[in-house]
C-alpha cells in the first residue's frame, strides 16, 4: 500500500519475499526499493520519492508471477476504478481539462473536458490487449 509517498509492505507468506519497485519513465525504469522480506510477518515501510516518471512497478524477484503497478497522482484529483470500470473524481473545479486514464501494461489514454458549474461530467475510455 503507498499512502502519502510511503510504501508499506506487509509479508503474510511463510515463505521470503524480495520487494523491488522500479521508477517507470517511459521506456527506461530506475530502481528506487530492492530489499528482501525474509519472515512471515516482516513489515517494510519506505519513503517514496519518483524523479521524473509517475508509475512505479512493483515485483518480487524471488516469484516471477508476483508483480503489479502503481500510478502516482501529483494532484487531488484522481480515481482508482471500480471493478466494472467505473470511477469518480470529486470535488473538481470548473474549467478545462485534460484527464489521463493509465494503465500499467496498456499504457495512457487522454481525453480533454469542461466541468461546468454542476461539476458532472462523463469520459469513457478503452483499453485494449496490445
Amino acid at each position: 500500500m503507498i499512502n502519502k509517498r510511503n510504501l508499506d509492505v506487509l509479508n503474510s507468506d511463510p515463505v521470503m519475499h524480495n520487494v523491488h519497485t522500479y521508477e517507470l519513465m517511459g521506456s527506461a525504469k530506475r530502481t528506487v526499493i530492492n530489499i528482501s522480506q525474509p519472515n512471515q510477518g516482516s513489515n517494510i515501510s519506505k519513503k517514496i520519492k519518483l524523479r521524473r516518471g509517475d508509475a512505479m512497478k512493483i515485483e518480487c524477484d524471488a516469484h516471477d508471477f508476483m508483480h503489479g503497478f502503481v500510478f502516482v497522482a501529483r494532484n487531488p484529483y484522481y480515481a482508482v476504478v471500480k471493478k466494472d470500470g467505473s470511477f469518480t473524481i470529486d470535488n473538481v473545479p470548473a474549467g478545462k481539462y485534460t484527464i489521463n486514464a493509465w494503465h500499467g501494461t496498456l499504457g495512457k489514454q487522454k481525453a480533454k473536458v469542461s466541468v461546468g458549474a454542476n461539476g458532472k461530467v462523463s469520459v469513457n475510455f478503452a483499453f485494449k490487449d496490445k
